[in-house]
Parts: structure tokens; sequence; C-alpha cells
């Protein structure tokens, strides 16, 4: 699937069945579709925290929904997708105060 191939409408579906949707832009135009994780996938990202690169693919193995291939093996894109994980994972804002 190219950059071409994802429409509105596909956007769209995949809204309604995943909620969360991502897009991710490279330098080069190249684009790739991810997914909200769910809790194994985060489990599974969060036990190989010490490898960023592995982490990183578990969330693109288990979250892809399209794009430029080349996120799958371009070392630099790959890296480039752990930038938004925060926002993938949407990690919640919280408070903390002693009592």
């Amino acid at each position: 699937m190219n950059n071409h191939d994802v429409s509105e409408q596909q956007i769209a579906d995949w809204k309604a069945k995943h909620s969360a949707v991502f897009c991710i832009e490279a330098e080069d135009g190249a684009k790739c579709y991810l997914h909200a994780p769910n809790k194994a996938t985060l489990e599974a990202f969060l036990s190989n925290t010490k490898n960023t690169l592995k982490a990183i693919e578990t969330i693109v193995k288990n979250c892809w929904l399209g794009g430029d291939e080349s996120f799958k093996t371009d070392t630099g894109k790959l890296l480039s997708i752990g930038e938004h994980i925060e926002a993938i994972v949407d990690v919640k804002k919280s408070s903390c105060k002693s009592l």
C-alpha cells in the first residue's frame, strides 16, 4: 500500500474499528498508519524497553494499518515512530501529592 492508497473512507473505517488512528509522516513524505495498542501489545512493548528498536517493532507489528512499507524496513523511519509513542499509547496525565 502506498501513500495514495489510503482514502478518507478507509481512515473513517479504521477509526470506527479502532477509535484512535495515527498517521506518521517521514521527512521524505512517506506515511504509515497505526492504531492505538491494546493491553497485550502494550505489555509486549514495555517488556522490550531495554531494546528500543525491538520495542518500536512490537508497536508497528501489532498496530499497523497501512501505508509505506519502508517504515518496517528503514531503521531511521522505524526509529522516528518512537518519537510518537506517547501519543500512540495515549499516556494520560496525572498528579501525585504527598498526604
